[in-house]
């Protein structure tokens, strides 16, 4: 071929991969669309934009956006739609147009193909509810607003948006006349339809965060609070702005009304007639009956903003401080720059940008005033000795003029903005708070050099200008850029803004109340920006006044959010919630209150579906917390013989749930007899208290035991009244509540006649019953219902695993953890139920030739002795012992109605953590092969080789011989005993475990939609000292690590059991908390990467936690075996046939 025949193939086959990855034209609702598909350099990937898709239809003037029509043929979304109707900046003109409710999108492409499922960010602008538009200022025709640096830096789809503003957006008569509130409403009816259409585009609708600034960050938080947008959007940041600001809320929206209606000839005796008459009044004059003053002003500007949202009893149903409760699911990111008020402060005192104007301190005071002119000239006065406090008899220039700024960064934007926090922080259930202090320096060159962060100087950094214009800015602009859009994108993507797509550059840990943690944003971010409690002081006390001290400066216009404390002491503390403990505490120092105080860190009764019940309070040593726990809840009604469980009936009176109740029905180990109580569901819980109040909206942790569906109970084995699954210590050092519960085993819960006569799967039901259970009830326990994991070992890992997978549980939890165990696993399925349907049938004297009567015997025969009819063999095995375990569940066509492995797409959006131990199969090794565990006794190459037939008896002797030849590669001529020997445990670890963990862990990534994947590998030694010395992690080792052993029972545990044990429950418990191992309450050694197929990364787990312990690809040679050799091979007869013949 010609050389230039092979160039022009190749650029054809590359412009072939790049055209893939664009996408064309897009159906939404409203019709076809057709946008600009733009590539980023000569050879980069794509980035496809759509600009003015109409999101609703042409407004009508002063009523709420309705619908889009739709249209015909393909509309052409090339091009910006004009703003809403609005002044110049000069107040002198209008510009825009009435029909402006459009949208644009930007969506950054793959290398090959089109992107899909990606976080979806959508833009609120500001402009004080006056001016603005989606596409934001125009220089050269770069807009302010252009989503493209965000979305290809963060991999995100951007949307920004037009709304209504001013007269036309706002203009309230405060009654059903003129509601108002238009333009909240145009910005809901966007976020909507980005919610129904963003697929088509290749985004997620579930995983929609709302951002804005300023009036979009007002806009934003009223947005969280409005019950009307309840599932919209996931998360949302607000950039100087909340719905707590004093200029957020106009509380007299109708004297407003009656100006503007003045102004344009309108009756304004009538609200009625004034709306009638607006509504139909020239949209231009009255977008100019309103101008905002900015000269001479009578008093600070921010209180000239009128023309804001309202308390309309629908959109917002009530003031904002009342509504957090509706965005308690949603995580938020909030923060200021820290002169956001410089703006502000230089049209209320101009002197302070002139360098050569001196301002004096009757002019602060003076500002002081208006700003607190609701308290009165003792609230200036406090105020104002507050703020200058450090001047000295003869301040400096600059020191008065920076105190200006600082009053009104404070009081416009900073004070309300932490109070905002902290009630996001207090009515949580799942969301997450995130705090940032804004500091990079104003790049005005007309400003005195002390200004630091003006009020938007943040934009252009969060928009990438520093990247689309690089001339204007320096290296270290782009630095603080590339790290804004990574906080802000990796919070977009996860809830988290250290995590996601993109590296941060120090970790910015969540805010809390206790802890006040945000991060100092600008461009030297290092470990030191990390801080707590933002200008603690201000605005909450003064601390050289006694008296009555004010709380909430901000609000002081709004009356009726004051709060005071008083104080007749010095010792003022930071915070308001300190403040009314520590007023609390000086009024209640007698024995009595005391021991209110004590029964305030108690549950006590609680009252769940079935009745009350009462549990014990235990104190955690002589002045610790306390925890709750509550032993032997019902969450069914016990169980009829082979039959699915139904809802307990309830009971009178008060439940005394301080005992466990007895296992399900079960051998005892030896097999020689059987223990515990058909009526046996009932569940427990441990529940962590909180040091001056019970806890609420915890995360709640659902432990399913193993035991090969034969043995087994919720609290595990006991000795010395140490139960091995007991909850406390999870429950208190990771701050979660902890459920463990019963279900049925052996016969009583998986019997099958693989038809709907026995359709088996009772003890997956009553698993399924408790989960359920726990959903409904654990509020009142204090529990986060939107926030459940589930997490089991062995058969519990399995039925972690089927219960991910069953369409039955859609909802009813968030995460799941499976511990040496998946549904993948060979021996999760019983494929032939009937069988040992029959078998079992056999024995306690049914007929079997039907099945109808084979199932009618079964559910009426002595449940001992169904328990007692099948029997584990663990000696003389004609096959290996995992292929022994028969009673397990099956695809009865409704609980799991496929097999798991077609199943997937059920657990898209549930967060996985899953490992096994690296020597998870030496228990059944030993079982198949004694001699493992003799040091004294041989085994032979012979011996090793029938293990491997038995366990690939369906590939034939071709399975069984290549499976050999991979496992003794390296062996050699002559082995050494200890070598084979641990072939043996290799070979039964990857077949019963790690392979299938490993085919489970790529069917979730493949099939993840939100949920995260996360794999380990546990390596810490057995303990047993019966055992070889070269004997690794054995089938439940971990178990003792993870429910907290080496600290209940210390003097069996030196410190590096106890190391790995707080490290596990840390990793266990913040997985739970926030789906990433590495974040939640809990400090973690070492960041653990999630699983990838590309990646492939997990934790190697053990007491020498450190960096070198993240790995990659585990036992990649083997999974590649099993997963593609193996299973490629012709299978000579299937699983059931090779065991009858086996068994034979």
């Amino acid at each position: 071929m010609a050389r230039w025949e092979i160039l022009c193939f190749a650029l054809c086959s590359y412009l072939g991969v790049a055209w893939a990855a664009t996408l064309g034209v897009v159906y939404t609702e409203g019709g076809f669309v057709e946008g600009e598909s733009k590539r980023l350099g000569l050879f980069g990937d794509y980035i496809d934009i759509f600009r003015g898709i109409p999101f609703a239809a042409p407004p009508r003037r002063l009523e709420d956006p309705q619908p889009h029509p739709g249209w015909q043929g393909t509309l052409k979304a090339k091009e910006y739609q004009k703003r809403c109707l609005q002044p110049t900046l000069a107040q002198t003109a209008v510009r825009g147009s009435e029909d402006c409710l459009y949208l644009n999108i930007w969506i950054p492409q793959g290398r090959k193909q089109v992107s899909t499922n990606l976080p979806v960010m959508i833009w609120i602008y500001g402009g004080a509810f006056l001016f603005g538009g989606g596409q934001g200022a125009n220089f050269l025709d770069n807009y302010l607003y252009d989503g493209e640096e965000i979305a290809v830096r963060g991999n995100v789809i951007v949307v920004n948006f037009n709304y209504r503003l001013g007269p036309l957006g706002f203009l309230s008569t405060g009654d059903a006349n003129l509601p108002g509130n238009y333009g909240l409403k145009d910005q809901h009816m966007a976020i909507a339809w980005v919610k129904r259409n963003i697929r088509a585009f290749g985004g997620d609708p579930d995983n929609i965060t709302i951002f804005g600034e300023s009036a979009g960050a007002v806009s934003v938080s009223l947005q969280m609070l409005s019950p009307k947008n309840a599932g919209l959007f996931k998360r949302a940041i607000s950039q100087s702005g909340v719905a707590l600001c004093s200029w957020a809320i106009q509380k007299d929206p109708l004297s407003w009304a009656k100006k503007i209606g003045e102004k344009v000839g309108c009756r304004t005796d009538n609200t009625t007639a004034l709306a009638n008459c607006l509504r139909v009044s020239d949209p231009q004059a009255l977008t100019s009956a309103y101008t905002l003053q900015l000269v001479n002003l009578p008093v600070p500007v921010v209180d000239t903003l009128a023309l804001t949202p309202v308390v309309d009893g629908d959109f917002l149903p009530d003031m904002p401080e009342n509504l957090f409760a509706n965005a308690a699911d949603i995580d938020y990111l909030a923060g200021v720059n820290n002169m956001d008020g410089h703006f502000f402060a230089g049209i209320d005192m101009p002197a302070v940008n002139r360098p050569l104007v001196r301002i004096t301190a009757d002019e602060v005071y003076n500002l002081v005033r208006g700003l607190t002119a609701d308290r009165g000239e003792r609230g200036a006065a406090e105020t104002y000795n507050l703020y200058t406090q450090t001047w000295g008899d003869k301040p400096d220039q600059e020191v008065m003029k920076k105190t200006v700024v600082a009053l009104a960064t404070d009081y416009i934007f900073l004070i309300p903005t932490q109070w905002t926090l902290n009630m996001h922080v207090q009515h949580a259930r799942t969301g997450k708070t995130y705090s940032y202090l804004f500091s990079q320096p104003s790049r005005m060159p007309v400003y005195p050099g002390w200004v630091g962060a003006d009020h938007m100087d943040d934009l252009q950094y969060v928009f990438g200008k520093p990247f689309s214009t690089p001339l204007g800015y320096w290296p270290k602009y782009r630095t603080l850029s590339r790290a804004m859009i990574a906080y802000w994108t990796n919070f977009a993507r996860t809830g988290d803004p250290n995590t996601g797509y993109s590296e941060v550059p120090v970790n910015w840990p969540a805010y809390s109340t206790d802890g006040g943690y945000y991060l100092e944003i600008n461009s030297d971010l290092n470990k030191n920006s990390v801080k707590q409690n933002l200008r603690s002081r201000e605005g909450y006390n003064n601390p050289q006044v006694s008296g009555e001290n004010l709380i909430g400066l901000s609000r002081a216009r709004r009356s009726h959010n004051a709060i005071f404390v008083n104080f007749d002491d010095k010792e003022i503390p930071n915070k308001p919630l300190d403040a009314a403990v520590q007023t609390w505490k000086k009024l209640c120092t007698n024995s009595v209150d005391k021991k209110v105080e004590e029964e305030l860190r108690k549950l006590g009764v609680v009252y769940t579906e079935g009745g009350f019940v009462e549990g014990e309070s235990k104190r955690l040593g002589l002045f610790g917390d306390y925890i709750d726990i509550f032993r032997g809840i019902p969450f069914a009604a016990p169980p009829r013989t082979l039959e699915d469980p139904q809802p307990h009936p309830g009971w009178q009176g008060t439940l005394k749930a301080k005992e466990y109740q007895k296992r399900c029905l079960q051998p005892t180990l030896a097999q020689t007899a059987v223990r515990g109580s058909e009526d046996c569901l009932y569940l427990n819980i441990w529940i962590p208290q909180g040091r001056k109040q019970v806890s609420t909206n915890l995360p709640v942790m659902i432990w399913i035991y193993g035991g090969a569906f034969l043995f087994g109970g919720g609290q595990g084995a006991n000795f010395l009244d140490n139960y091995l699954y007991d909850g406390e210590e999870i429950a208190v050092r990771g701050n979660v509540i902890v459920v463990n519960f019963n279900y049925r085993l052996g016969p009583l819960g998986f019997l099958s006649t693989g038809d709907a006569n026995l359709p088996g799967n009772y003890g997956l039901k009553d698993q399924h019953m408790a989960i359920a259970w726990v959903k409904r009830n654990i509020r009142a326990f204090g529990g986060d219902p939107d926030n459940i994991t589930i997490f089991g070992e062995s058969a519990g890992a399995v039925s972690v695993s089927l219960q991910m997978l069953s369409p039955k549980n859609a909802g009813l939890f968030k995460r799941a953890i499976s511990q040496s165990g998946v549904a993948l696993c060979s021996w999760a399925i019983q494929k032939d139920p009937l069988s040992w349907a029959k078998k079992i049938g056999e024995k306690v004297g049914c007929r079997t030739d039907n099945t109808t009567a084979l199932a009618n015997c079964l559910r009426v025969s002595d449940p001992q002795a169904l328990t007692s009819a099948y029997t584990l063999q663990l000696v003389n095995l004609p096959v290996p012992v995992v292929h022994t375990l028969a009673l397990t569940p099956v695809v009865d066509g409704d609980f799991l109605p496929d097999m798991p492995e077609n199943l997937f797409a059920n657990a898209a959006d549930i967060d996985y953590l899953a490992g096994v131990n690296n020597m998870d199969g030496h228990f059944f090794a030993g079982i198949d092969m004694p001699a493992v565990n003799r040091p004294l006794v041989r085994i032979t190459a012979d011996e090793v080789y029938n293990l491997v037939r038995g366990l690939t008896a369906d590939r034939g002797e071709r399975g069984a011989a290549e499976t050999y030849n991979l496992y003794t590669q390296t062996w050699g001529d002559k082995p050494d005993q200890e070598v084979m020997k641990k072939t043996v445990v290799a070979l039964a670890t990857d077949y019963i475990f790690l392979i299938p963990a490993q085919w489970t862990l790529n069917m979730h990534a493949q099939h993840a939609r939100t949920g995260k994947t996360y794999n380990y590998l546990f390596s810490q030694h057995c303990r047993m000292p019966v055992y070889p010395q070269w004997i690794g992690a054995d089938h439940a080792d971990d178990l003792q690590y993870v429910f907290g052993k080496p600290f209940s029972t210390p003097l069996g545990y030196w410190p590096k059991h106890r190391r790995l044990s707080r490290a596990m429950i840390a990793y266990w418990t913040n997985f739970a908390r926030t789906g990433d191992p590495n974040t939640g309450y809990s400090e973690v050694p070492v960041n653990w990467p999630a699983y990838t197929t590309d990646g492939g990364y997990y934790l190697e787990i053990n007491s020498d936690l450190n960096k070198n312990s993240v790995k990659q690809n585990l036992r990649s040679q083997y999974v590649t075996y099993w997963n593609m050799v193996y299973q490629n091979l012709p299978v000579v007869a299937n699983a059931s046939q090779t065991l009858e013949l086996l068994w034979s």
